[in-house]
């Protein structure tokens, strides 16, 4: 827009050869609108990032929390028993097993079961190997014992154990108590078939018994 005068006339309006003149004047308070408006937006966003970061991180903590525990780390124990011409290898081995029924203890936490494979050798041949886990125990349980409990290790017993019988200490029990329901599993030495016997005289501590030092 340009204006032209001559001497002792009124400043006119020259157009610039179309039909509306041109402006040049921007408004100083509509610029501070925008900024404004510009702003707030980005502070909302941050605080929309912030909110959903914080709920991310409240599901994250709330399924930590809810989240099956294992009881018992893993465990690996060998022995060695001589009794007449034989000799015996016993491998015991605990584990988690995450393929057995959820458990749940007396302030809902859940927890993961516990399974123990035993692998006896001969004279250095394949003589007994099976897969323990509470389930071979429940028939000795009572519903009190049944619920909330897991198989908490089981043990070679070298008092009890002889020419006619290898034995096994087995215990039953509330995850992380260390005492309940003690059996022994009797391996024949003749058959390898095995039997599960309640102990009556058992030693209910269960992390110097079934884990050693």
């Amino acid at each position: 827009m340009a204006y032209t005068a001559g001497k002792g006339s009124a400043p006119r309006l020259r157009k610039n050869g179309l039909q509306n003149p041109i402006y040049t004047h921007t408004n100083p308070m509509k610029k501070s609108v925008i900024a404004i408006v510009a702003l707030a937006s980005l502070a909302l966003a941050g605080c929309g990032s912030s909110e959903k970061k914080e709920a991310e991180e409240e599901r994250v903590d709330s399924v930590a929390k809810t989240a099956p525990m294992e009881a018992e780390r893993k465990l690996e124990r060998s022995y060695t028993a001589k009794y007449g011409e034989h000799t015996y290898s016993i491998s015991i081995k605990r584990y988690p097993n995450h393929e057995l029924p959820i458990v749940k203890d007396q302030l809902d936490q859940e927890f993961y079961d516990n399974s123990v494979e035993i692998v006896i050798l001969r004279d250095g041949k394949s003589f007994f190997e099976k897969n323990f886990s509470k389930e071979a125990f429940l028939d000795y349980l009572s519903e009190a014992d049944r619920a909330g409990s897991i198989l908490l290790g089981m043990a070679f017993d070298e008092e009890k154990s002889n020419g006619s019988k290898i034995c096994i200490a087995a215990q039953i029990g509330q995850p992380g108590s260390g005492e309940g329901p003690a059996f022994t599993v009797e391996v024949s030495t003749s058959s390898a078939v095995c039997s599960i016997l309640k102990d009556l005289q058992q030693d209910t501590n269960a992390e110097e018994t079934l884990e050693g030092d």
